[in-house]
């Protein structure tokens, strides 16, 4: 049996949240197709484009994630630096309140 890394177990836990909300998401694996500082998940969320970072408790962006970010939110895109479900339920319900148009 593999041992999972806080930052696996979190993940698992956003989709959980994510398919309570019913939110679509999908995750970003690495390869050819990809650009470096991709979010872990893609998510579509009540017509918004947001794109998660999970972190293990103590980690840090890479600085082709905060490049990565940037990009996400001039393009008016939420960019969530997760660090608990938690993090993901505040934007989502920023998101319910209106707060981002």
């Amino acid at each position: 049996m593999t041992s999972r890394t806080p930052e696996s177990e979190l993940k698992e836990k956003i989709k959980d949240f994510l398919d309570a909300r019913g939110a679509f998401w999908s995750m970003v694996t690495g390869g050819v197709y990809s650009k470096p500082g991709d979010p872990d998940m893609v998510v579509c969320y009540k017509g918004r484009y947001v794109a998660i970072e999970a972190k293990a408790p103590n980690g840090v962006q890479r600085p082709e994630q905060k490049t990565r970010q940037k990009q996400i939110e001039k393009a008016n895109g939420i960019y969530i630096l997760a660090y608990s479900v938690r993090d993901v339920e505040r934007e989502l319900n920023s998101i319910d309140s209106g707060l981002y148009g």
